[in-house]
């Protein structure tokens, strides 16, 4: 267990050296960055018939979106590799990634597309084709994603648990930092 907890601590370290990262975001289905002005009990100045909105923060971040397994296979996706999903999201079958033993196989849904990365980087232990700590980037060039995963138990055939993660998805100069768990095997 302890072997864990300290592996878990220098996930985000492996991921980004020393800087700092944004904020943790929820990962429901859609991860929109939202800000919401205050209610007139929070502020006087707006009148209390005038309703409150909601507006979006314009920034580089894109939407990363959730996909079943009959979108990954029709991705032509899917088999032996790894999944993940928002740790938020645990016993679902909505995923944020996947990435199988065959070269450029990583897909996540990016603003409602399934989208297609190469692996550019992986160092770690090696599991079901995957390695402890992962960097991908889109074909386009525009989107990277880098992941580190702490193993978990032994599953019953031929699976391994992914008990804790963290995955980063850099936009431009922006992060997302999602909080994941999943597993890997074929």
């Amino acid at each position: 267990m302890m072997k864990n907890t300290s592996m878990l601590l220098l996930l985000p370290m492996a991921l980004l050296g020393c800087s700092l990262f944004a904020n943790q975001v929820d990962t429901a289905n859609t991860l929109p960055l939202i800000q919401v002005t205050p209610t007139t009990a929070e502020n006087k100045s707006i009148p209390a018939n005038q309703p409150v909105k909601k507006q979006a923060i314009s920034s580089a971040f894109a939407d990363i979106n959730t996909f079943t397994i009959d979108e990954l296979f029709a991705a032509k996706g899917g088999g032996c590799g790894m999944t993940l999903q928002a740790k938020a999201t645990k016993g679902t079958q909505n995923f944020l990634f996947f990435n199988g033993i065959s070269p450029n196989s990583m897909l996540m849904k990016i603003n409602s597309k399934m989208t297609r990365f190469s692996l550019v980087e992986a160092v770690g232990n090696d599991f079901y084709g995957q390695k402890s700590f992962q960097t991908f980037v889109s074909e386009d060039k525009k989107i990277e994603v880098r992941v580190a995963v702490v193993q978990g138990k032994r599953g019953e055939i031929e699976s391994l648990g992914i008990s804790t993660g963290v995955m980063l998805v850099k936009t431009g100069d922006s992060f997302q930092e999602l909080a994941v768990i999943g597993d890997a095997g074929c």
